[in-house]
């Protein structure tokens, strides 16, 4: 576990990197990072953060206050599962075309080739799986015990289908505190975009999973609109296919301060 008292991240950019765990199925934390006062982040910077690829642990971080400004973000955009890796992954096999699943189903030609979605809609803690040429999105869990002011963005958006190999699906967001506001907000977990039109085309991505927990929500009705957890799009559809679905967006409403992040 990594503290310090307060975190000011001003034209700059950070990495949490999660080490790996003893974990099998991907929902436990390579690392831990206390910040005993406020997290902030001023517009033009960025904390990246990266799930560990052999075995899917993520990084947590925990504070008094998070302050995502305009302009900042929170970035797991392929920082998940590797190509063809994963709970849900794509392949890399020319013969069955087929992309990667987390909350919702990435896109197929056939039920046998759809792969099965994996993860808990209420507590997201899994990273995106890779597709057979992409990576799947990060995780990104962060809990803080007072405020949260999210007017910046957090992403974990997977990476896009190469020619005939399917993308990857979104990763997770699990965010928890006392109290959110803001109004510019984004938050995403799109699957990865889909390589074309042809028949011997990559499908896109499944969506990932975000979940919201708080007493009090804030937020603007167009910053709660931007919360979305999208399949990945194509230029156009291909005939049979079986098209790649939504992930999941959980709002939940705690009763009682200082929520623990549930472990699986």
């Amino acid at each position: 576990m990594k503290s310090c008292e307060n975190a000011n991240v001003k034209f700059g950019r950070v990495y949490l990197q999660a080490g790996p765990t003893n974990g099998v199925d991907g929902a436990s934390f390579g690392q831990t990072v206390r910040i005993g006062g406020t997290w902030s982040v001023a517009s033009n910077s960025i904390c990246v953060f990266y799930a560990d690829w052999t075995n899917g642990a993520v990084t947590k971080v925990w504070a008094k206050n998070v302050a995502l400004d305009a302009g900042a973000k929170f970035n797991a955009d392929r920082g998940g599962w590797r190509q063809g890796r994963g709970l849900g992954p794509g392949n890399y096999s020319y013969q069955v075309i087929k992309s990667a699943s987390h909350g919702g189903h990435g896109g197929a030609f056939s039920p046998a080739s759809q792969v099965a979605t994996y993860g808990d809609e209420q507590h997201p803690l899994h990273p995106g799986s890779g597709g057979g040429g992409s990576e799947g999105g990060g995780a990104i869990v962060i809990e803080a015990e007072r405020s949260f002011t999210l007017n910046g963005t957090v992403s974990v958006d997977a990476g896009a289908a190469t020619t005939w190999q399917g993308a990857a699906s979104g990763g997770s967001v699990y965010l928890t505190a006392n109290k959110f506001t803001g109004t510019t907000g984004v938050v995403s977990a799109d699957g990865g975009n889909g390589g074309g039109t042809a028949t011997s085309s990559g499908r896109p991505g499944g969506g990932g999973r975000i979940a919201v927990w708080c007493l009090q929500n804030h937020l603007s009705p167009e910053a709660t609109a931007a919360v979305q957890a999208l399949a990945g799009v194509s230029s156009g559809t291909v005939a049979g296919e079986i098209a790649a679905e939504n992930g999941t967006v959980y709002w939940g409403a705690l009763t009682a301060k200082g929520l623990i992040l549930y472990l699986r």
